[in-house]
Protein backbone atom coordinates (compact mmCIF):
# COMPACT_ATOMS: atom_id res chain seq x y z
CA UNK A 1 0.00 0.00 0.00
CA UNK A 2 1.17 3.74 -0.88
CA UNK A 3 1.89 6.16 1.60
CA UNK A 4 -1.25 8.51 0.15
CA UNK A 5 -3.45 5.37 0.43
CA UNK A 6 -2.02 4.54 4.21
CA UNK A 7 -2.34 8.26 4.97
CA UNK A 8 -6.49 8.64 3.42
CA UNK A 9 -7.19 5.14 5.22
CA UNK A 10 -5.58 6.71 8.43
CA UNK A 11 -6.68 10.41 8.27
CA UNK A 12 -9.98 9.79 10.17
CA UNK A 13 -8.12 7.43 13.14
CA UNK A 14 -5.78 10.42 12.88
CA UNK A 15 -8.59 13.19 13.10
CA UNK A 16 -10.46 11.12 15.73
CA UNK A 17 -7.39 10.68 18.18
CA UNK A 18 -7.19 14.56 18.05
CA UNK A 19 -10.71 15.10 18.61
CA UNK A 20 -11.18 12.51 21.50
CA UNK A 21 -7.94 12.32 23.42
CA UNK A 22 -5.57 15.05 22.06
CA UNK A 23 -2.21 14.58 24.09
CA UNK A 24 -3.43 11.30 24.70
CA UNK A 25 -5.59 13.29 27.75
CA UNK A 26 -8.97 11.61 27.39
CA UNK A 27 -11.63 14.36 26.43
CA UNK A 28 -9.22 16.37 25.41
CA UNK A 29 -9.31 17.59 21.81
CA UNK A 30 -7.65 19.80 19.15
CA UNK A 31 -5.11 21.60 21.36
CA UNK A 32 -2.83 22.87 18.99
CA UNK A 33 -5.97 25.07 17.73
CA UNK A 34 -6.42 26.48 21.02
CA UNK A 35 -4.58 29.86 22.17
CA UNK A 36 -6.81 30.33 25.56
CA UNK A 37 -4.77 30.01 28.68
CA UNK A 38 -1.69 29.40 26.59
CA UNK A 39 1.25 31.77 25.23
CA UNK A 40 0.75 30.64 21.13
CA UNK A 41 -0.18 32.26 18.17
CA UNK A 42 -0.77 30.12 15.43
CA UNK A 43 1.45 31.51 13.42
CA UNK A 44 3.14 33.06 11.47
CA UNK A 45 1.13 31.89 8.40
CA UNK A 46 3.65 31.90 5.57
CA UNK A 47 1.26 30.26 2.79
CA UNK A 48 -1.48 33.39 2.63
CA UNK A 49 -1.99 33.22 -0.86
CA UNK A 50 -2.40 29.85 -1.16
CA UNK A 51 -4.73 29.06 1.19
CA UNK A 52 -6.73 32.31 0.19
CA UNK A 53 -6.67 30.65 -3.41
CA UNK A 54 -8.29 27.66 -1.62
CA UNK A 55 -11.40 29.68 -0.50
CA UNK A 56 -12.39 31.68 -2.98
CA UNK A 57 -15.55 32.86 -1.18
CA UNK A 58 -13.61 34.13 2.11
CA UNK A 59 -11.48 36.96 2.71
CA UNK A 60 -8.08 37.71 4.03
CA UNK A 61 -9.87 38.67 7.39
CA UNK A 62 -12.11 35.59 7.52
CA UNK A 63 -9.00 34.00 7.64
CA UNK A 64 -6.18 35.37 9.10
CA UNK A 65 -5.58 37.89 11.93
CA UNK A 66 -3.27 40.73 11.76
CA UNK A 67 -0.76 41.66 14.67
CA UNK A 68 -2.81 44.97 15.28
CA UNK A 69 -5.45 42.77 16.13
CA UNK A 70 -3.83 39.45 17.38
CA UNK A 71 -2.01 42.03 20.09
CA UNK A 72 -5.19 43.84 21.06
CA UNK A 73 -7.53 40.73 21.44
CA UNK A 74 -4.76 39.10 23.36
CA UNK A 75 -2.97 41.61 25.76
CA UNK A 76 -1.66 38.71 28.26
CA UNK A 77 -0.13 36.77 25.53
CA UNK A 78 3.83 37.43 25.15
CA UNK A 79 3.63 35.40 21.67
CA UNK A 80 0.51 37.69 20.27
CA UNK A 81 2.58 40.62 21.09
CA UNK A 82 5.72 39.41 18.88
CA UNK A 83 4.77 41.46 15.21
CA UNK A 84 6.83 38.38 13.87
CA UNK A 85 4.21 35.59 14.43
CA UNK A 86 2.16 37.45 11.75
CA UNK A 87 -0.24 36.71 9.97
CA UNK A 88 -1.59 34.13 12.29
CA UNK A 89 -4.83 32.05 11.71
CA UNK A 90 -8.07 33.84 12.95
CA UNK A 91 -9.12 32.88 16.78
CA UNK A 92 -13.08 32.34 17.19
CA UNK A 93 -14.35 33.85 20.65
CA UNK A 94 -13.79 30.76 22.31
CA UNK A 95 -9.97 30.31 21.67
CA UNK A 96 -9.82 28.29 19.17
CA UNK A 97 -9.02 28.50 15.14
CA UNK A 98 -11.94 29.74 13.67
CA UNK A 99 -11.80 26.37 11.15
CA UNK A 100 -12.18 23.81 14.53
CA UNK A 101 -15.62 22.80 14.38
CA UNK A 102 -16.63 19.72 15.84
CA UNK A 103 -13.83 18.48 17.66
CA UNK A 104 -11.82 18.66 14.12
CA UNK A 105 -10.51 21.08 11.32
CA UNK A 106 -13.27 21.75 9.19
CA UNK A 107 -10.05 22.52 6.58
CA UNK A 108 -8.07 19.72 7.22
CA UNK A 109 -7.31 19.06 3.34
CA UNK A 110 -6.70 22.46 2.42
CA UNK A 111 -5.14 23.65 6.16
CA UNK A 112 -2.29 25.97 5.54
CA UNK A 113 1.51 24.44 5.75
CA UNK A 114 2.36 24.97 9.09
CA UNK A 115 -0.67 23.35 10.35
CA UNK A 116 0.31 20.69 7.95
CA UNK A 117 3.79 20.42 9.02
CA UNK A 118 2.67 20.50 12.73
CA UNK A 119 3.50 17.12 14.42
CA UNK A 120 2.55 17.73 17.66
CA UNK A 121 4.60 15.43 20.28
CA UNK A 122 1.91 12.73 21.15
CA UNK A 123 1.20 12.09 17.39
CA UNK A 124 4.86 11.82 17.14
CA UNK A 125 4.89 8.77 19.52
CA UNK A 126 1.44 7.21 17.87
CA UNK A 127 1.23 7.67 14.71
CA UNK A 128 4.01 6.87 11.84
CA UNK A 129 5.63 9.72 10.16
CA UNK A 130 4.95 8.76 7.06
CA UNK A 131 1.08 7.95 7.38
CA UNK A 132 1.30 11.37 9.25
CA UNK A 133 3.34 13.45 6.44
CA UNK A 134 2.75 11.33 3.34
CA UNK A 135 4.06 14.01 0.94
CA UNK A 136 7.40 14.87 3.22
CA UNK A 137 10.91 12.20 3.02
CA UNK A 138 11.93 10.75 5.83
CA UNK A 139 14.53 13.17 7.50
CA UNK A 140 13.39 16.48 6.29
CA UNK A 141 13.25 18.70 9.14
CA UNK A 142 9.42 19.35 9.84
CA UNK A 143 7.90 21.82 12.73
CA UNK A 144 7.76 20.36 15.48
CA UNK A 145 7.34 22.87 18.01
CA UNK A 146 4.25 24.48 16.35
CA UNK A 147 3.65 27.29 17.10
CA UNK A 148 5.35 30.93 18.93
CA UNK A 149 6.12 30.02 22.10
CA UNK A 150 4.93 25.94 22.10
CA UNK A 151 7.36 23.57 23.81
CA UNK A 152 7.55 20.04 22.81
CA UNK A 153 7.04 18.69 25.83
CA UNK A 154 4.04 20.98 26.08
CA UNK A 155 1.26 18.08 25.72
CA UNK A 156 1.91 16.91 29.10
CA UNK A 157 0.47 20.27 30.93
CA UNK A 158 -2.40 19.92 28.62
Amino acid sequence: MDIIAKTTENKDVILDLCGTSCGGVEGAHGECCNVKGKDWVIGPIEDTEEVLKKFPDLTYDDIFMNFEEGSKRFPDSEGHQDPTAYPAMRIAENGRCVFYKNKKCSIYDKRPSLCFSFYCAYLKNSVPFEVHHPHRAPGVPIYEGVFKGVKEDLVSEW
